[in-house]
C-alpha cells in the first residue's frame, strides 16, 4: 500500500521528495481519520444497541467498515 522510497540525487530532488512525504502523509492522515469514525461508529453500535440481535449488529458493524473502505480508497484517487 505505501510507495516505495524514491530520491534522486537532482537540485530539487531533495524538496520534489519532501513535498511528496507530506502529501502522502496528509494523505494517510485522512484515511487514519476516516478508519477511526468507523471504529468509533462500530464501537457506538456495540454500546448503545445491547439489545440487537448478532446478525444485525454484524451487519450494521460490516456496512460501516464497508462505507469507511470505500471512502479510503475515494481519497487514494
Amino acid at each position: 500500500m505505501l510507495d516505495k522510497y524514491n530520491y534522486t540525487d537532482e537540485p530539487s530532488g531533495r524538496t520534489e521528495t519532501l513535498a511528496k512525504a507530506l502529501e502522502k502523509c496528509e494523505l494517510l492522515e485522512k484515511q487514519l481519520s476516516v478508519a477511526m469514525e468507523a471504529l468509533e461508529e462500530i464501537e457506538k453500535n456495540g454500546v448503545d444497541n445491547a439489545v440487537q440481535t448478532i446478525t444485525t449488529l454484524c451487519i450494521n458493524n460490516w456496512l460501516c467498515a464497508h462505507k469507511a473502505l470505500k471512502e479510503i480508497e475515494a481519497l487514494e484517487k
